[in-house]
């Protein structure tokens, strides 16, 4: 062994001496250099929110890039839907250990630099004149070390006063090498710095919550915390707004307090199309705190999105047992006009009637819709479109942009319904363009599989096919797994049409295996229907289209 070293010593030495090397100093990747590396590492598209961590994560630095995204793929933080790859949203981050000696060794030298730790804590990036108030540091001296952090590709210049890590992996690491006693310490002497100075210094809500959260004092979270979602949400930013209302949550006793927080948690859920995580939201409420009108009420609603009809009305029946109010009876007779309870709803509406004009406009405009779904099934096509524009007017001047949509929808559906197809697209068009301004990805769902539905009745079918595979990537986004199966017996259904079998017989299969996991009756019974479709009229297959009236004739009963 030690004749390979001596030998490996003098080539060395000869090349050098001889000139025959050269040295050369790699620059680190521009974001579009960086974002097109992780693409072809991946070998696929992704998403936005993907190439922006890694990038924050990484930098522009190719080896820590590579080595991040084999971590990732390890671990099943990035997983690929068809069309892009993402990154799971409550992923829990760490240096992998292949860099970790890397990172360890460029930071060595600074070991006697606690102000590194104030850096880090302060997070990815940080202005200096927080930091000189919070370390109590000359900024002369303070200069002198980001210089020398900047020399060392530690640090890079943001902007006037502001730094940041040049890549976040070595901020992870500082973090990952000091205790969580001294963490808590440094966050909360963090946070008072900037309680002290929040007007002068503009603090954000959302800072003052990062640090409370980490000092894990419960009334400085409540503090901050539920007014960072709320203005997080506010300007659609709903990956934030959920962490913050995670935490606000997490920290909440009293039954009032969080009863308004869960409700406005389970809605932005909701919106966003986690049906599956709205219902175990509210349903951890009422375990913990007891049962809730208001709670039963959006319970019932997160119930009804995901096609549980039967446990919807048992939920909005125990909200008006427990207080009477006109909403709550309005969105029952809505769901027994879903669960083709026809008289029953009817009866209720018939109740309404007689003190229509006493209602509130929010309360109205529910009434009308109701009653305007009620005449459709009734087949009283000219009555119901009636009472849909007078909800629509009386939702504009409430400036109620989703329910304006809906309306939109189900007046879509109304056109259709009578062969009036391209008011019927002119509808759906409306509705897709509100729920996309506000983010209302279900809501878009929903628009584009009436649109597409629309276009495969006039026979325009490349449209719908494009149309339904942008629903099918959009709920696989949102990990949506009920309009995933829409869309995809939707797809099948559309190609059974144009008899491309085997496309459909792909996409059914797909579907079934997301729709065992649901354990929703109707949407068995849909795809096994669609099932037998293909194989009596696709393709031919007597013991599997048998196989399939068996399945229908089992689920028949029970819906």
């Amino acid at each position: 062994m030690k004749w390979k070293i001596k030998a490996l010593k003098n080539f060395y030495s000869h090349v050098t001496r001889e000139r025959l090397i050269e040295e050369l100093q790699l620059k680190e990747l521009t974001q579009v250099e960086t974002f097109e590396l992780i693409e072809t590492i991946l070998q696929g598209k992704c998403s936005e929110n993907l190439k922006y961590k890694l990038y924050e994560k990484c930098g522009g630095n190719p080896y820590f890039i590579e080595e991040t995204i084999k971590e990732y793929f390890k671990h099943e933080i990035i997983y690929f839907d068809g069309e892009l790859w993402h990154i799971k949203a409550d992923y829990i981050d760490h240096v992998p250990e292949s860099l970790q000696n890397i990172v360890t060794e460029r930071l060595k030298r600074f070991q006697s630099e606690k102000i590194l730790e104030i850096m880090a804590c302060l997070g990815n990036e940080f202005n200096i004149k927080i930091l000189e108030l919070v370390a109590q540091t000359n900024i002369g001296e303070l200069f002198d070390i980001i210089d020398k952090l900047i020399r060392t590709g530690i640090l890079v210049e943001r902007g006037l006063d502001t730094f940041a890590f040049k890549e976040g992996i070595t901020r992870e690491m500082i973090l990952s090498q000091i205790t969580e006693h001294r963490k808590r310490f440094i966050h909360k002497n963090i946070l008072l710095t900037l309680e002290r100075h929040k007007e002068i210094l503009k603090i954000p809500e959302e800072k003052l919550a990062y640090h409370a959260y980490y000092t894990g004092e419960k009334e400085k979270i409540k503090k901050y915390s539920l007014n960072a979602a709320r203005r997080f949400r506010k300007f659609y930013a709903y990956e934030e707004a959920l962490k913050y209302y995670k935490w606000y949550l997490e920290s909440e006793e009293d039954p009032d307090n969080a009863k308004e927080a869960t409700i406005e948690y389970a809605d932005l859920l909701l919106h966003i199309g986690d049906i599956p995580k709205a219902i175990k939201e509210l349903n951890y409420y009422l375990s913990k705190f007891g049962d809730d009108a208001a709670i039963l009420n959006k319970l019932a609603e997160a119930y009804s999105k995901s096609g549980k009809f039967y446990e919807a009305i048992e939920s909005i029946e125990k909200a008006i047992k427990i207080e009477k109010k006109d909403l709550y009876i309005l969105r029952k007779a809505w769901l027994l006009i879903y669960g083709e309870k026809i008289k029953e709803a009817s009866k209720i509406l018939e109740e309404f009637k007689n003190k229509e004009n006493d209602l509130p406009d929010l309360e109205k405009a529910y009434y009308y819709n109701t009653c305007a779904l009620l005449l459709t099934e009734k087949e009283e096509f000219g009555e119901a479109e009636k009472y849909f524009k007078k909800a629509l007017a009386l939702r504009e001047k409430l400036g109620n942009e989703k329910g304006v949509a809906n309306i939109h929808l189900n007046l879509g559906t109304l056109y259709a319904n009578q062969g009036f197809y391209q008011r019927a697209l002119e509808e759906f068009e409306k509705a897709n363009e509100i729920y996309n301004n506000i983010g209302d990805k279900r809501g878009m769902l929903i628009a584009i599989h009436n649109y597409s539905d629309t276009l495969k009745y006039i026979k325009r079918y490349e449209e719908a096919i494009n149309g339904l595979e942008r629903a099918i990537k959009i709920a696989r986004q949102i990990g949506d797994d009920l309009s995933l199966v829409m869309g995809l017996g939707n797809l099948a259904s559309l190609y059974i049409d144009v008899g491309e079998y085997e496309k459909a017989e792909k996409l059914l299969v797909e579907a079934e295996q997301v729709s065992s996991n649901l354990q929703i009756e109707t949407l068995n019974l849909f795809i096994n229907q669609l099932f037998m479709t293909l194989y009596s009229r696709g393709i031919l297959n007597k013991e599997e289209a048998l196989k399939k009236d068996e399945e229908i004739n089992k689920l028949l009963p029970k819906i």
